[in-house]
Order: C-alpha cells, then sequence, then structure tokens
C-alpha cells in the first residue's frame, strides 16, 4: 500500500494538465531545470545539499547538522545526505516540485529562498529521493518521461521528441512507499535524509570531492555546526565549530583544531532599498555578514598564519554560499548578500552598494579586533582588485580604516592614520624611545607588505634624523640616552648625527662627532682630571651614557691625541699664547699648560696636531716663547743652518722630557712644517710665490709649507734634501696647495747642489739626457730629488728651461750618444716651440752625435737618403722632417742635393724574393698582393745611386725615379732581404718596424697569416 501524505498525485495532475495544454509550459520547465543543473547550479551539489540541512535546523532553532555517506549495499550506489532539523511537510514538497518557487519565506535570513538549490542533485542522479520521518518523496526522470507518454499529447510529444528524449525530472514527486522506509530507515539522531542513486562513473569523483571537504561549508553556512563524512575505506570524519564569547571559532576535525577570529555584523534593511527587489524579497529585511579570519594561537606577532601578498588561489565571497565573485583580502565573507539568477554573483544595484558598504564597517571591526601588532597585514595589498566587488570593498575598507583610530602607537596609545607616522628601520625599543619625543610614531613595518600597508592608509614617513632631532626636546638621565643609543644602535651614521650628548660636566650637546668618550683607551683620570679642570668646556661625554655606538658616530676615546684636538683646549692655549703680546705671563700657569701638553704629547706616542702650535715654554734664559720657536740642543736642524741662523734654546727645566715629546709639542729638532691660509705669512718669497703660481685663482684654504728655508746653508742642501725625504710631514709639503707647491717652487728657485741649480742635474736614471746633463753628485730619493727640480726625464728638460737644453745640444763639449740624438733633437725642438723668441745657437748635433755648423747641416726628410749622405751632416727629422727644418732653420735633404739611380735595369722580383716580400707584409699587417699590385716593387741587382757629382753608392733600396728609358720604377731594392724589408716597412707606413720585416724577409721571423702560417 502506497500512502501519499503530501498529496503528490495532485501536484503530478497539475503538472500534467498543464503541460498538455500548453507544451509549451512543459518546455519551458524542461529548459529551466536544464539550465539550473548545468548552470548556475553546476558543482553546487554539497553546498546546496547543506544549505537546506542548516535551513531545517534553523527552523526548529537546532544547531545545523549534516551527514554525508556513500551506501553501497544496492545495485547502485548512493550518495545520502542526513540532517536534523524541521521535517518534510506539503509545502516543502511543493517547493522542491517547484521552480522558484520555495517553501521558505518571511524576515528569517534563510539560506534558501529561491527555491532551486534542489536543482544541483541532477547533476549526479536521475532517481533523487527525500525521506523524513514525516514520509518521503522520490522523483524520477523516467517516470516523467512514461507519464507524459500515458497524455498521449502529440504536440507534447513531439516537443519530448524535439528534446531527445530529455525531460525534466523535479515536477513530478512520487511518494516513497512505508515500506522502503522501514527496510531503509533514516539514521538514528536525523530528521530528513536526501538519497542520491548515481549515475555510472560519478561515484569516484564524489568520494574525492567528500574527501577534500574541510572547513569551506562551516563559513559558507553560519548555521551548519557538524558535519559527518562517512566514506568506504575510510575513516568518518567529523567536522564541527565551537563559537567562542571573544569572537573566537574553532574548528575541529578529528584531533585537529583551527582557530579563527571572526566578526560579524546585521541588521535592517531600509525599505527603500528593496523597492526594486523581486517581490519575496521584500519580506526579508534582515542582513547579516560575518569575516573570517586564520588566527592561529601564540601565533608570533610577525604573521597571522596567512600570506599578506595576494594568494596564488583568491578566496570567494559568500552570498552566504559561495559565488564566483573573488576577493583579495586575507579574510573570507560570507553575508545575506542579493545575487543574479545564476546565484554566481552579485546583482547590481543599491542594496548590494549598501551592503559592501556595511562589510568595509565589518572589517574594521576585525582589524581592531586583532593585535595591533597583526592588524597591517590586513590593509589590502598593493595591486588590481580581482574584480569590481574586490574594488568597492578593497576601497570601502581602505576609507574606514584611513577615518578611524585603527592604528597603535609605539606608546600603546590608539590613533589615527592621518595622525600617524613611521620610522622605517628602528627596533621597536626604538621606536618606544623615540616615541616620547614624536606624537603618533608606530611601531616599524616588519616587511616591505607593512610599508605598503602604511602607506595605502596615509601613514607619513618621517626620516630617522629628523627624529633623532626631536629627542633634543626631551629631559632624561644619562642612563635614558644609553637606552636610546642602544636602541639605534643599528642605523646608519648619518642618520644619528643630531643625537643629543649628556656631558659630565652637566648641559647636553648636539650631535656625538668630536665628543669624549671616558673608558679603557682614554688617558689617565689623573691626566683627564686636570685637563677639565683647566678646561671646563671639554666635551666629555657623562659616564654612564657613554655606548658604543658613540664611537661609531664619530665620538673618540678620551685620549691624548684626542685631547690634544679638543677645541677647548686649542682655544685655551691660543688665548694664552695671544695674551704674551701684550703682557707677561702667569708662569704657574705656564706650567701647567705646558706640562698637560708635554704629558699629553707622551700618551699620545709622537707628533700630533691641535694646540701644539700654541704651546708656551721657557728659554735657557727663562723668558717665556711659544715652544714651535725654540731649538733643542743638538737637533738635526742645528747641523743645516746657517752661521746667523739664531735660534733660541729651551730652558734646561724642561730638560726631564723625552726629545720626542719636545718636538711633539714643536719645539725644533727638525724640519719646521707650519699651515698657511694667506699670502702674509711668515715664509720667505712666499708673495712672489703667490703672485706666480696663485695669480688671480681662487686662493687655497690652507697648505702645508717647510717655514725658515731661507736660514739653511748653502752648502747643506744635500743634507737638507736628504731630512726632507725622511720626514713624512715635510715630504706633505711638496704637494700641498696649488702645483708647484710653496716648498717645491722655493726649492727649485733657491736651492743648491755643488753651487747649482737642482734643474742642472739629473737622475742616474734619465739616460735619454745622458751626456747633455751630469748625474746628481749625492744620493736622493727619486720622489724627492724630481720634485724639487733635478730631472728625471728628458721632458722635465723641456719644462724646467727649454733654452738650457738646446744650448746643452749645441754644446760640442758635451760627448753624447748617437743613438740619444733623434730623441734629444725632438725634446729641442719642443724647447723651441714652448719659447718662440729663443736665439737658436750656431751649431747643431748631427746623427753622428757630433756638433757641426748649422750651416752645413740638413735635415734628413727621407729613410733611404741616409744611404748615400754623410749622417755627419744629417739631422735626425723625426715623424715632420719639414717641422725640424722650419725649428732649426735647417734645409731639407731630399732639396739640398740631387740624386740618381745608377747601374742595372730593374726587374720583376724571383719566385723567392716574391715569397719574402708576403713574409715581410705579414709581418706588419699588409698583404703584399694589396701593397705593390701588378709586381710593382721590382728588383735591380746592384743597384746604386749618386749624390750630386760625386761617386755613386751601392744601396739596399730606393723610392726615385730617373727616366722612362731607364726602367727604373718608383720604389726599388737591390734583391736583398733588407732592401725588400726595408721597402715595404716605407710603403706600409710601417717604418718604425723596418727591422721586424727585414727579419721576415730573410725567414728569420716566423709569422702567420689569418689563414695559416706564413
Amino acid at each position: 500500500m502506497t500512502i501519499d501524505p503530501f498529496s503528490t498525485a495532485g501536484l503530478r495532475r497539475a503538472v500534467l494538465d498543464a503541460w498538455a495544454a500548453s507544451p509549451a509550459r512543459f518546455r519551458e520547465d524542461a529548459n529551466a531545470e536544464e539550465a539550473l543543473a548545468t548552470g548556475g547550479y553546476a558543482g553546487r551539489l554539497l553546498i546546496e545539499l547543506a544549505a537546506n540541512a542548516v535551513d531545517a535546523a534553523r527552523e526548529v532553532g537546532l544547531p545545523g547538522r549534516v551527514r554525508f555517506t556513500f551506501d553501497d549495499s544496492g545495485e547502485v550506489p548512493e550518495l545520502r545526505a542526513a540532517n536534523v532539523g524541521a521535517v518534510l511537510t506539503a509545502a516543502g514538497v511543493s517547493g522542491l516540485a517547484s521552480l522558484r518557487a520555495s517553501a521558505k519565506r518571511g524576515r528569517a535570513a534563510t539560506v534558501g529562498h529561491f527555491g532551486v538549490g534542489f536543482t544541483a542533485v541532477m547533476a549526479v542522479t536521475d532517481v533523487p529521493a527525500v525521506l523524513s520521518r514525516s514520509g518521503g518523496v522520490r522523483f524520477s526522470r523516467s517516470g516523467t518521461a512514461e507519464a507524459i507518454a500515458a497524455l498521449s499529447v502529440a504536440e507534447l510529444n513531439r516537443e519530448v521528441t524535439a528534446r531527445r528524449g530529455q525531460v525534466p525530472a523535479l515536477r513530478l514527486p512520487w511518494p516513497v512507499e512505508h515500506s522502503v522506509l522501514q527496510a531503509d530507515p533514516i539514521p538514528d539522531g536525523f530528521d530528513t535524509q536526501v538519497r542520491l542513486p548515481l549515475r555510472e562513473g560519478i561515484e569516484p569523483v564524489l568520494a574525492e570531492l567528500l574527501a577534500g571537504v574541510g572547513d569551506d561549508l562551516l563559513w559558507a553556512l553560519p548555521g551548519l555546526m557538524t558535519m559527518e563524512i562517512e566514506l568506504p575505506d575510510r575513516r568518518p570524519r567529523v567536522i564541527s565549530r565551537q563559537d567562542l564569547d571573544d569572537g573566537i571559532t574553532l574548528i575541529h576535525c578529528g584531533g585537529a583544531v583551527t582557530r579563527y577570529r571572526t566578526a560579524s555584523r546585521r541588521g535592517t534593511i531600509p525599505a527603500e532599498l528593496l523597492a526594486n527587489r523581486p517581490i519575496e524579497e521584500r519580506d526579508r529585511d534582515e542582513w547579516q555578514l560575518t569575516w573570517v579570519l586564520p588566527a592561529p594561537e601564540e601565533q608570533p606577532s610577525a604573521t597571522l598564519g596567512f600570506e599578506t601578498d595576494a594568494p596564488a588561489d583568491p578566496v570567494f565571497l559568500g552570498a552566504p554560499t559561495p559565488t564566483d565573485e573573488p576577493l583579495s583580502l586575507p579574510a573570507r565573507l560570507v553575508g545575506t548578500f542579493p545575487v543574479d539568477d545564476t546565484r554566481r554573483r552579485l546583482a547590481a544595484g543599491p542594496l548590494t552598494e549598501y551592503l559592501l558598504g556595511q562589510a568595509a564597517d565589518g572589517y574594521a571591526d576585525l582589524f581592531t579586533s586583532v593585535p595591533s601588532g597583526d592588524r597591517l597585514a590586513l590593509v589590502p595589498a598593493a595591486g588590481f582588485p580581482l574584480g569590481p566587488v574586490d574594488a568597492v570593498l578593497r576601497e570601502g575598507v581602505v576609507r574606514r580604516l584611513a577615518r578611524s583610530p585603527v592604528l597603535v602607537t609605539a606608546l600603546g596609545e590608539p590613533t589615527y592614520p592621518a595622525a600617524a607616522c613611521v620610522i622605517n628601520g628602528v627596533s621597536d625599543a626604538a621606536a618606544v624611545l623615540l616615541g616620547r619625543a614624536i606624537p603618533g610614531l608606530l611601531p616599524p613595518p616588519r616587511s616591505p607588505a607593512d610599508s605598503e600597508a602604511m602607506r595605502t592608509l596615509g601613514v607619513a614617513t618621517v626620516p630617522l634624523a629628523e627624529a633623532t632631532t626631536a629627542l633634543a626636546g626631551i629631559d632624561g638621565p644619562p642612563a635614558f640616552w644609553r637606552e636610546v643609543y642602544q636602541a639605534v644602535s643599528d642605523q646608519q651614521a648619518e642618520d644619528l648625527a643630531d643625537l643629543p650628548i649628556p656631558l659630565a660636566g652637566g648641559g647636553r650637546r648636539i650631535g656625538p662627532a668630536g665628543c669624549l668618550l671616558p673608558g679603557v683607551d682614554a688617558v689617565d683620570v689623573e691626566v683627564l682630571n686636570r685637563a677639565a679642570r683647566l678646561a671646563p668646556d671639554l666635551r666629555i661625554v657623562h659616564p654612564e651614557a657613554v655606548h658604543p655606538l658613540l664611537a661609531r658616530l664619530g665620538g673618540v676615546p678620551a685620549d691624548a691625541a684626542a685631547l690634544l684636538g679638543d677645541p677647548a683646549l686649542i682655544l685655551l692655549y691660543h688665548d694664552f699664547r695671544e695674551d704674551l703680546e701684550d703682557s707677561d705671563p702667569d708662569f704657574d700657569d705656564l706650567r701647567d699648560l705646558a706640562r698637560l701638553a708635554l704629558d699629553l704629547v707622551s700618551g699620545a706616542g709622537g707628533v700630533v696636531s691641535g694646540l701644539l702650535a700654541d704651546v708656551v715654554l721657557t728659554d735657557a734664559d727663562g723668558q717665556a716663547w711659544p715652544a714651535s720657536e725654540l731649538l733643542a740642543p743638538g737637533a738635526p736642524l742645528a747641523s743645516v743652518l746657517a752661521a746667523d741662523a739664531d735660534l733660541p734654546l729651551i730652558g734646561g727645566e724642561w730638560a726631564g722630557y723625552s726629545e720626542r715629546a719636545l718636538a711633539g709639542i714643536g719645539v725644533r729638532t727638525g724640519l719646521k712644517v707650519v699651515q698657511v691660509d694667506h699670502a702674509d705669512a711668515d715664509l720667505p718669497d712666499l708673495q712672489d710665490w703667490w703672485s706666480e703660481v696663485v695669480g688671480d685663482d681662487l686662493p687655497p684654504e690652507e697648505f702645508l709649507a717647510i717655514a725658515d728655508l731661507d736660514l739653511i746653508d748653502d752648502q747643506k742642501w744635500p743634507q737638507l734634501l736628504q731630512m726632507i725625504a725622511a720626514d713624512q710631514e715635510a715630504l706633505r709639503t711638496l704637494t700641498s696647495g696649488p702645483d708647484p707647491s710653496y716648498t717645491r717652487w722655493w726649492l727649485r728657485h733657491f736651492a743648491l747642489v755643488d753651487d747649482q741649480p737642482v734643474h742642472h742635474w739629473r737622475l742616474p736614471a734619465a739616460v735619454d739626457l745622458a751626456g747633455l746633463y751630469d748625474e746628481l753628485p749625492v744620493p736622493l730619493d727619486p720622489t724627492v730629488a724630481t720634485a724639487v727640480g733635478v730631472l728625471g726625464a728628458g721632458t722635465d728638460a723641456v719644462q724646467s728651461d727649454p733654452a738650457e737644453l738646446v744650448n746643452r745640444l749645441a754644446d760640442p763639449d758635451r760627448s753624447v750618444a748617437a743613438g740619444l740624438v733623434p730623441g734629444l733633437t725632438r725634446l729641442a725642438a719642443q724647447a723651441l716651440e714652448a719659447d718662440p723668441e729663443m736665439d737658436l745657437p750656431r751649431s747643431i748635433r748631427t746623427l753622428s752625435g757630433a756638433v757641426i755648423d748649422a750651416d752645413h747641416a740638413m735635415v734628413l726628410d727621407l729613410p733611404w737618403l741616409a744611404q748615400v749622405v754623410d749622417a755627419g751632416s744629417l739631422v735626425a727629422g723625426g715623424a715632420d722632417p719639414r717641422r725640424i727644418a722650419g725649428l732649426f732653420d735647417l734645409d731639407i735633404a731630399s732639396t739640398a742635393t740631387e740624386f740618381a739611380v745608377v747601374g742595372a735595369r730593374a726587374g720583376e722580383l724571383s719566385p723567392d724574393q716574391v715569397v719574402a716580400a708576403e713574409r715581410a707584409c705579414l709581418s706588419v699587417g699588409s698583404v703584399y698582393a694589396t701593397l705593390f699590385p701588378a709586381g710593382s716593387l721590382r728588383t735591380a741587382p746592384g743597384l746604386s745611386v749618386r749624390a750630386g757629382t760625386g761617386a755613386s753608392v751601392r744601396v739596399a733600396w730606393w723610392a726615385a725615379s730617373d727616366s722612362p728609358a731607364s726602367g727604373v720604377g718608383a720604389l726599388v731594392t737591390d734583391g736583398s732581404a733588407e732592401g725588400i724589408g726595408r721597402a715595404i716597412a716605407w710603403k706600409s707606413g710601417r717604418w718604425a718596424d723596418r727591422e721586424m720585416a727585414a727579419a721576415a724577409a730573410r725567414g728569420d721571423l716566423v709569422v702567420f697569416a689569418e689563414n695559416g702560417l706564413g
């Protein structure tokens, strides 16, 4: 017996009558069901089954619970979904069998209200059934086809045929027989069960889908509290949700617990926003939404357990079931948003805009619910939005956050982003300390993403240098400042230049550069106290504030050298010396100051800069004198002073100090090096140097110079130059200031060696000047020697005294090797160009090394002429013979004498000579056939040339022509390797490589062509 508690027969009859009366109605229903099953609800089977379970539980006030199982006990495996809650009713059956006519009405925010969600089952089955404790109904695609066929409506049958037999299944419900419910009842503890006999091949896909179900369904369906999943050959899984009072939700899955933070909002939709919504939706004026964020317990504040960059797999907005609206925010959003007919996208309109605005406000609630250190990770990341909904949400979230006190300063105070600022790169501890001086200072960003989030919210970035300057407005004990230094010790030095520094004597100084640091490397406490007593303004850092950072920022240990260079001590000594000009000194003060300086110099280990120029001592007669104007007995300087030089000796009371200490405060033992910054300094001939070297140029700020050079004995200059070479500070005077420096200029003008100016001597290494200049007769460092004017090369002679070079070259008393003559002639030409007004000497040095009357000399301009003209009358022409001839007013050899080629007739080269020519060409980078087309290089055995009316001379090569009848070409050799090599070197423009070309022609040199060995 079949019981029909839900009057399904009437439902079937009404539908069949409608289809029989209007086959078009059948077509509409079939198309609608097919479109929903394959379109809007494709892939949504589990979520729709769970949504129905949630609505059933909510209707009776129970937490949602659903169990998914596979039953493979029958011929066809079934997916079953059991739930608790309201049982099946006639209205519910009518809703299942009706498209877009849900039984769920009213204000309650149920998940399903379209009346089409159950259509999702048609993706996996053709015979779905719903069993409840109140009865059951089933649907059947084949049953529907049979019922249509029984109507015998021709037009309706044609529609079925046109659809290839596919008919809608969910419009005709049938009751489930009572015997079925008894034989296979609903599981205990549940009220309703959906049973879906699966099409062939569907089971594995659904099994994997169920195996992968996590907590997504619990968030998509806020009323769903428990899911049970039982699959064949797998352990049952239970996924449950536990909502705590503090906005924390725990998801239990097996033995694992996942923690989430949520922020929910709910309210009533303004009536005007529902005016354009479908009629049945207008009564549903309650809205709610929830943001969900992973919140691992005890998670370090540097991360919330999710990536702050845009996720690889975007989260999709739930309305409340998942849509295709991707979100780039790090939290999940589920709410009662209106959707379009596909249920895949939000419905455009003012209601959606209103709810997205509420979602932005809810996001701000979520933002402030997380620990302050984690909040920046929730700011929308930079980049393009993933869609229009994402764009609206991101913009709304940023706008809402930017105008709310959602950030927390380093001091723990809430602040608006517009009033906040940040210093990049500092530590949290540094931010806390700096926050005392800078209102609204946030803890530093922990990552580039945090920095980008701050920029997005409009947080200002304050340079660290500006922040450290602001610290000047804070009062704190020395220990506080040490904490500050520790907190910023990892920052760049240039940003910390204006740090306040507490001083040992009270007060503060801005900037650590030059401050004196007490400690291990400082001077003895007794000496430091003496210095502080004599100069209370010394920049000594308070001992409780000393930190290694101060040394990195330019603070120096309060050692002897630092004290000697401190401005406070320097001013003290300067003022004391200045007072000597107007009154007698207080000798007690003189001794205190002198002994402090000597003790500091002894501790500094030698000569240092600073106050030493102003130390005052007493001389042998007890008179006060600047230490720099006193001479130590037995000083090396005394051995080179002229007899009339007068330097007083220091007094005996200073004899207990070492010579090094006395020299350290300026007592004269060696050369005196001074700093000069104006033209009126007390140096010999300084104004002459200034006028000649500086002239109208911008004067130097300061430079080093050796003082009292005019006190040196003229016979002791070699010793003095050796003293300069051994004194590093004196050596610096040779390069200090404009070039030449004052010291170099003075020594070049006035220093003598063997009563000769220094530029009359050459270094032994200057071999290109051998014979013209004599070697320096005393050993001297070459660097110092050339600096003061000793000639180190031929170019030095040109620059030093051009006329002297030219005259020495023409001096017959000076013997010069013939090989040096071309180079010296070239230097003499440069000297003449440097001084065009110079008088030419009457003599000239020729290629043989001899000096002859210039009227009998001529310049060699063509190299082959040297074979027939005496070298004793030829002057080296170099690369530009006509220039040399013009400078020395000499004739050109090629025009001064007539030459004639005599001897055998020229002919072609023999094969062996061609090979030799090819080798020579390769050696100078040429190709014989290109260099001498058509065999234009000729050979004439016994080639001879006659100069003028003289006798003929055998030559190896020649580049001239006699007459066409002679047969002698423009370039002829005697056939020898030397002749061939020289002719080719000349023709190729590689005359300097003539010996190499000749060697190649002889076969003495192996050369390579591009294509192999030549």
